[in-house]
């Protein structure tokens, strides 16, 4: 379905592009469709008018070379982003793996903490039972809450 987003609003570039484009060029031929519509008056230069429609014809032309290029920009432009929000989904797949095994390890370390604790009042018991033993720190101990 995210393909035919990226298709439909690739389209809807394209159209913007030619649209802004071809107006010039459906005006010149408007203008050449009059210039035919006189030459084949009575009394006109046909000659003339011939050179002049050619002109128009050419400026048409380089029109619709830009537009082709600038299509061609946005279609390879288009690519470079498909490409790039693939390498970002990669790296996306990577953080969420590396956070799982952080998550792991806190539990591991709060379950470390928790033995230690544990260890630390074992010893301080032992300390009391046998006062010339004297184990423990003087630091007071702490639980993990």
């Amino acid at each position: 379905m995210e393909d035919d987003v990226q298709r439909d609003r690739l389209s809807h570039r394209e159209r913007t592009v030619v649209m802004t484009t071809c107006r010039p060029v459906v005006s010149g031929l408007l203008v050449l469709a009059a210039v035919v519509s006189g030459a084949i008056l009575p009394g006109c230069g046909i000659q003339s008018s011939l050179v002049e429609i050619n002109q128009n014809l050419e400026g048409l032309r380089s029109d619709l070379d830009a537009v082709r290029e600038s299509v061609d920009r946005i279609t390879r432009l288009d690519a470079e982003i498909e490409a790039g929000v693939e390498r970002l989904d990669a790296v996306q797949s990577s953080l969420s793996q590396l956070d799982q095994e952080i998550q792991t390890v806190a539990v591991s370390l709060r379950e470390l903490d928790v033995h230690l604790a544990s260890l630390r009042t074992t010893i301080k018991r032992i300390d009391e039972l046998v006062p010339f033993a004297d184990v423990t720190d003087p630091a007071p101990v702490k639980t993990p809450g």
